[in-house]
């Protein structure tokens, strides 16, 4: 199960750009004691226009990002 945040979003006349964290909840480790969890990063950039050229990143390995 993940869990998605959307933790900036910022916009001019021409282009935004909007950044998600997920939470990826099922790699987190089995035992009580530990709280490790992955959380990656997609960052979506997009044109403001009518065919707006779009592009997806996804940035990973963050291991307990606060």
């Amino acid at each position: 199960m993940n869990s998605v945040n959307e933790i900036i979003k910022y916009e001019t006349d021409d282009f935004g750009v909007t950044i998600f964290k997920l939470t990826d909840l099922s790699s987190t480790a089995p035992t009580s004691e530990t709280h490790e969890r992955m959380d990656y990063y997609l960052i979506a950039i997009s044109e403001f226009d009518e065919y707006p050229n779009q592009s997806l990143f996804k940035v990973v390995n963050y291991y307990n990002s606060q």
